[in-house]
């Protein structure tokens, strides 16, 4: 397992977690959801930044691991320092970052097809998440309740997929 897979393994598994926390309990405070996201920016940056500085072979994935860590770290100290505005930009944030996640996922999916593997399933995969990535930006839900409901479904189903895509990704590639 190379530094990239880790880095998108814990990722997903932090995504997972935090999905489930919005599924079961989308009341809980909002603040309580800004610092778990920013302690999950945190674990991910550490992560990023742990395992980019192990990476040898890919040194243009390890400066833009390096950078990402770093701006993840600087976002995940913001949601513990300043969560009630972080909690206006919620669905906004999450939103952009699904539908981004949603674009990787596609373009892994043209690489995997490009290197003979079965793509098809993991572009319907990516296409659905970009999909959902918008539908949660432009929050047709009205409540913050619902909002927090449906991005952790999404979160959740994202993560799932994520580790799927990835596993294939990195034993085809």
């Amino acid at each position: 397992m190379n530094a990239r897979s880790m880095t998108s393994y814990t990722i997903s598994i932090v995504m997972l977690v935090l999905g489930g926390i919005l599924v079961i309990a989308p009341g809980t405070t909002t603040i309580l959801i800004c610092r778990i996201i920013g302690i999950a920016m945190l674990a991910g940056a550490i992560t990023s930044i742990f395992f980019s500085t192990r990476e040898k072979d890919a040194p243009l994935f390890k400066g833009a691991a390096l950078s990402g860590g770093a701006i993840a770290g600087i976002v995940g100290v913001f949601f513990l320092i300043r969560p009630d505005f972080v909690v206006s930009i919620i669905p906004f944030a999450v939103g952009i970052a699904i539908f981004i996640n949603g674009v990787i996922n596609v373009m892994q999916a043209m690489e995997i097809g490009r290197a003979g593997g079965d793509h098809v399933i993991h572009l319907i995969i990516g296409i659905a998440t970009a999909a959902l990535g918008i539908l949660i930006f432009t929050n047709p839900f009205g409540t913050l309740t619902l909002t927090l409901r449906v991005i952790g479904i999404v979160l959740v189903a994202d993560a799932l997929t994520n580790i799927f895509t990835t596993r294939t990704y990195y034993t085809q590639i």
